[in-house]
């Protein structure tokens, strides 16, 4: 079936298949994922963990407000979610949407010029310094002691060290349709947590795999292996330090993109769609990447 770079690309309302686009704290060039969420995390861990709160300000909270007095205990990352976690067992999840972006701040910058920024949306300062968020569209806090929250039903963390990827499989098997196509697959936070478009289009490449491939056309060993290779290149870009997002040996993306480029395998011109229910934007090489070809 061919691109259609035509079509125009859906709003975003939906938390399952999430991705946000934007700039800011641990930006390495196209759409954040996991990746920059981990690196964002490492940027406010010093502004924040083991600090007391000397301020804390937040537009349109949902759940407990976090004082001036308590400590932060950790900064962690889930997925796409940053978790701030306080003293008395709350924590702010933070989903940072199409637009949000985390920055951080020196001790001593004027507090009162965030506040007039109408795209401030969280602040928090102690004495290290501030840790601020833009246009984050889902701000919400919880006690993280109840049984359910809002990170508990999200699959395994790709960024981190060790994924379990039989669980992966199985929730892959057990909450996706068989005719859902790999895309949707990658995308969905509930099997696993912190592919957006840019890994969900360079996995499907390294693997050879045709982006709207049913999931039941594949074997266990390949959904394992393309969710290997997912959190692989996640893992890789999460690196503090890690200044440019990189796919290939010599840094660059291999179809991400690149509509209309030449393949980095075969100089073939990739190509692009907005083809399936998340309506997001796939690249790929129809060379190394062919539409299967069904008998009958």
């Amino acid at each position: 079936m061919g691109a259609d770079s035509a079509t125009p690309r859906p709003a975003d309302d939906s938390e399952r298949f999430s991705v946000w686009d934007g700039s800011g704290l641990g930006m390495l060039g196209g759409v954040p994922e996991g990746d920059t969420i981990h690196r964002a995390r490492l940027r406010l861990e010093p502004i924040l963990t083991g600090q007391v709160v000397e301020e804390f300000w937040a537009r349109k909270l949902r759940g407990p407000k976090p004082r001036a007095g308590q400590r932060v205990e950790g900064v962690r990352a889930h997925g796409k979610h940053l978790l701030v976690d306080f003293d008395r067992d709350l924590t702010l999840d933070v989903h940072l949407g199409m637009a949000g972006v985390w920055r951080d701040r020196p001790p001593g910058t004027d507090v009162e010029a965030l506040r007039r920024n109408p795209r401030l949306r969280v602040l928090i300062s102690t004495a290290k310094g501030h840790a601020i968020c833009y246009s984050a569209p889902t701000i919400q806090s919880f006690v993280r002691t109840q049984d359910v929250t809002p990170v508990s039903a999200l699959g395994p963390d790709l960024t981190q060290p060790a994924p379990d990827l039989d669980a992966v499989l199985h929730r892959a098997r057990s909450l996706c349709e068989p005719e859902a196509a790999l895309t949707e697959v990658l995308l969905d936070q509930y099997v696993a947590a912190g592919v957006g478009n840019v890994f969900k289009s360079e996995a499907l490449h390294v693997c050879g795999l045709w982006p709207f491939t049913p999931l039941a056309a594949l074997d266990d060993a390949a959904v394992t292996e393309l969710f290997r290779v997912a959190a692989r290149q996640l893992q890789v870009n999460a690196r503090d330090g890690h200044q440019q997002r990189a796919t290939t040996p010599h840094g660059g993306l291999f179809v991400y993109g690149r509509w209309r480029q030449p393949c980095r395998r075969c100089a073939t011109p990739i190509v692009r769609s907005y083809r399936g229910p998340s309506g997001r934007s796939t690249y790929w090489c129809p060379r190394c990447q062919p539409e299967p070809v069904t008998s009958g």
